[in-house]
Formats: C-alpha cells, sequence, structure tokens
C-alpha cells in the first residue's frame, strides 16, 4: 500500500497541468478520439490561466508533441482538425 500513498503524495504535489497531460497521454495510448479532445480542452484552460510565463516554457514541448500525436490519431480515424 506504500506505493499508492507514495503516488498520492507525487500526484499532490503536481500542477493541474501536469496531470491533465499524463491523462491526455494515457488516453492518447489507449487511442480515446473523444477523451483526448476533452482533455486538450481542459489543458489548454490550465495553462491560459493562472500559469506563469516559465511554467509554459517549460510545458510547451511536451504539448506539442501531445498535440502532434492527437492530430495523428484524428488524421488515422478520418477526422478533421479543430484546431
Amino acid at each position: 500500500m506504500k506505493q499508492g500513498r507514495e503516488f498520492q503524495v507525487a500526484a499532490e504535489e503536481r500542477r493541474l497541468g501536469d496531470l491533465i497531460m499524463v491523462a491526455l497521454d494515457k488516453a492518447l495510448q489507449q487511442r480515446d478520439l473523444p477523451v483526448c479532445e476533452a482533455l486538450q480542452r481542459a489543458l489548454e484552460l490550465s495553462l491560459t490561466r493562472t500559469t506563469i510565463e516559465e511554467e509554459r516554457r517549460n510545458a510547451s514541448e511536451r504539448l506539442l508533441q501531445a498535440y502532434a500525436r492527437l492530430e495523428g490519431l484524428r488524421a488515422e480515424m478520418g477526422m478533421k482538425s479543430k484546431v
């Protein structure tokens, strides 16, 4: 049970955007397009509300990679980009 507590503590110390990014990565792995799109919107909201500029820069590379993967998933499923 110790491992669960360690995860909980680690999760509590992370920013909301970090946790959403983890969920988006998992949804992309599972190829769940509706969930990916909802998480993309949530991530954009969390990064634009109160995030300081340095945190935005640090998240940008991971964010761009996730968006590229999402676009690839949309293309595979024959969906048009929502960007």
